[in-house]
């Protein structure tokens, strides 16, 4: 063994950048290295005979004491991680303590080690938390793309249908054009009430398969939004007119509360809100038993938040709960007559206008339909 072991064992120690201690059987430090005893505040030469009372608080010495005493009685290594607060920093330490035994076995002492692990923890958690943001906005987008590519397969088939939609309804108005017109003639060759009401009948029938046929090619063809500033009141002033000229021989009432004026505007296809507004108010009346009812419209004009809220609320015999989420699928619909697309287009107006629409409903307690729209397209 060289005559400088002593030297090497001490430069070794010093070199080690944990905090290392010796203590006898009555807890008393021997020896610390250097990097020990910079965080006591003292050289190492000075710790010779010194105790954890001198240097820490009496409760956390106390506490090193018991555990001196359990390590050595069972002479088992205890290894732990601590918090303690310095300088106003929460640091997390790993700590090993060991029984120092001779030559027989027996145990002379206690040899401790502790490194400081704030960073490494820090990093563990910074890493679990990046881990479980990772997992979770992975989740999202799988969801989203999953979403995505259903709402793909669905504007797939639904292109399929619009290209068979458009080329059914020309060749059906063809037919419906050359009775219209054969029924025009009969009324005015043949007189008789029994033949006009007949008549009539046939007339009421082609107006409701023009409907129809209207609201396919809607579906099928509804264009991107020419944007240009609407005066909304207005706008929404001769959609009330012309529903109510509509449905003129029945008791409906039609109440307007807007609160935006009369010169203020939206940045909106015209055309796109009319369609959008006279559906809703047509859904309202079917909803009506004995085309007896009354429609409330109320609309909040609010500038600073960019944004345009239309209420058409209605007493009609409502919407059941299990079919509100269907009501803007494709063809779904619980009228006995129509084809239940027309929703479907005032989902594609309002999307394409940037804006939200929402249905809240109660079977025979009425039903409220609430368009957001942006005032701009800032």
């Amino acid at each position: 063994m060289p005559k400088n072991t002593d030297c090497i064992y001490k430069t070794l120690l010093n070199k080690i950048p944990h905090k290392i201690f010796y203590k006898d059987l009555n807890s008393a430090y021997l020896l610390c290295n250097k990097s020990y005893a910079k965080d006591l505040k003292i050289k190492p030469s000075q710790i010779k005979g010194k105790t954890d009372y001198d240097f820490f608080p009496e409760k956390l010495a106390k506490k090193y004491r018991a555990d001196d005493k359990a390590i050595m009685r069972k002479g088992k290594t205890k290894k732990t991680e601590e918090r303690y607060i310095k300088n106003g920093i929460e640091k997390v330490v790993h700590t090993l303590k060991a029984p120092v035994r001779d030559n027989e076995k027996n145990i002379i002492g206690i040899f401790g080690i502790f490194w400081d692990i704030t960073e490494y923890k820090k990093a563990d958690k910074a890493s679990r938390d990046l881990k479980d943001n990772l997992e979770a906005e992975v989740k999202k987008k799988t969801k989203e793309l999953t979403m995505a590519y259903k709402d793909l397969e669905t504007t797939k088939r639904l292109a399929d249908i619009g290209a068979v939609v458009v080329t059914v309804a020309h060749e059906l108005r063809n037919p419906l054009g050359v009775i219209k017109v054969a029924v025009y003639n009969i009324k005015h060759k043949v007189k008789g009430k029994p033949i006009a009401s007949h008549l009539n009948n046939i007339d009421k029938k082609i107006a409701e398969s023009d409907i129809i046929i209207k609201n396919l090619l809607s579906h099928s063809m509804v264009m991107m939004p020419q944007y240009k500033p609407v005066l909304i009141h207005d706008l929404i002033a001769e959609c009330a007119r012309n529903f109510k000229a509509k449905y003129n021989m029945s008791d409906v009432a039609v109440n307007m509360r807007c609160e935006c004026k009369k010169m203020d505007k939206v940045e909106a296809d015209s055309m796109h809100l009319t369609s959008l507004f006279l559906n809703i108010l047509d859904n309202s009346y079917q909803s009506f038993c004995g085309k007896k009812g009354v429609i409330d419209i109320k609309s909040i004009y609010n500038r600073v938040d960019n944004k345009l809220q239309i209420d058409f609320k209605d007493n009609g015999r409502g919407i059941s709960k299990r079919n509100l989420d269907k009501l803007f699928k494709p063809f779904f619909t619980t009228k006995a007559k129509g084809i239940g697309l027309g929703l479907t287009v005032c989902k594609q107006i309002v999307n394409m206008h940037n804006g939200k629409i929402d249905i809240n409903s109660k079977k025979f307690q009425g039903t409220t339909v609430s368009i957001t729209l942006p005032i701009s397209r800032k």
